[in-house]
């Protein structure tokens, strides 16, 4: 068995892995990256193949062709090229590729940054927010750290612990909002309001806002983490510290590229309360829409210290 044989069982182990997925659930940037990685693997496989059939059947073709066909002649001797002239194209063409990489390497580099623009902007609308606290309720403890279950006994019981916030939100986006789904306690997405009518099929909506809770560990740096750009994402969101809104407070912006091109801004801030209890409010928007995620923030923020603050 040749060694290409041999490596082909493992080649197709490799590609199933990542048709499948190794692990649960995968992230929109993991479908992504690997579906091209399932493309470069599709071609390394192919040529694995085609090299494999070209061992075990052009081989023994050729070999038998050889045994019955007469020996050709020799073919001539290729003339000997100029020295001189294989050094200067050498050197041409090692430049190219130096030029190549430098252009590569450029705008890897490019890439690499968050978009001045956005970082000019984040600054601007962090500036805008006003101090403020937000403290749970007891009540809530029962419920932690896992957090409240979802879906309850029925929506009234969902929206009981959520704020009030439709009305707010209707005059800052000039459309009717209205609740959609979650709860809190009940992780960062929490209690979520989008535009009506609500869809039963797409779930595809303009706006996208809601308020979470988090009391597992996890900390606002987390959330200093988050990516964004294609794949797996370019580079990290640009965040800035707001500590006059809050000691420890965040101030997230993010580009994330789906259907469609969305911007979400999102303000992460310690509970009051619980030593290990933060806040999400995030606002997110279709880069479409007639009002920016930057207007609809500071509306949400009022109407979350209006019920917990």
């Amino acid at each position: 068995m040749t060694h290409l044989e041999q490596e082909l069982p493992a080649r197709l182990h490799d590609l199933a892995d990542d048709l499948v997925g190794r692990g649960g659930t995968i992230s929109v940037p993991d479908v992504v990256a690997r579906h091209r990685q399932r493309r470069r693997a599709r071609a390394g496989l192919m040529a694995t193949v085609a090299a494999v059939v070209a061992v075990a059947v052009g081989i023994p073709v050729a070999a038998g062709s050889l045994s019955s066909a007469p020996s050709a002649p020799a073919a001539p001797a290729p003339a000997t090229s100029d020295p001189r002239e294989d050094a200067e194209r050498a050197a041409a063409e090692a430049r190219a590729e130096l030029e190549a990489a430098r252009r590569a390497a450029e705008a890897s580099a490019a890439a690499s940054r968050p978009d001045p623009a956005h970082e000019a902007e984040l600054r601007q609308v962090a500036a805008g927010l006003p101090a403020l606290s937000l403290s749970s309720p007891a009540l809530w403890d029962q419920w932690l750290p896992e957090g409240k279950p979802y879906p309850g006994a029925d929506a009234a019981d969902d929206m009981s612990t959520c704020p009030v916030l439709s009305a707010r939100l209707e005059t800052v986006t000039g459309q009717q909002m209205s609740y959609w789904t979650g709860t809190l306690p009940n992780g960062p997405g929490g209690c979520t309001w989008v535009e009506t009518p609500l869809s039963g099929q797409d779930n595809i909506y303009d706006y996208f806002i809601s308020v979470g809770f988090l009391a597992d560990g996890t900390t606002v740096e987390d959330f200093r983490m988050q990516r964004e750009g294609p794949g797996q994402g370019t580079h990290f969101c640009p965040a800035v510290d707001v500590p006059w809104v809050a000691d420890g407070a965040l101030l997230v912006r993010c580009s994330t590229f789906h259907e469609t091109r969305d911007t979400s801004y999102t303000l992460v801030l310690p509970d009051t309360r619980l030593d290990d209890g933060i806040w999400i409010l995030s606002v997110s928007s279709e880069d479409t829409t007639p009002v920016r995620p930057a207007e609809i923030l500071p509306v949400l923020v009022d109407g979350v210290v209006a019920t917990f603050g």
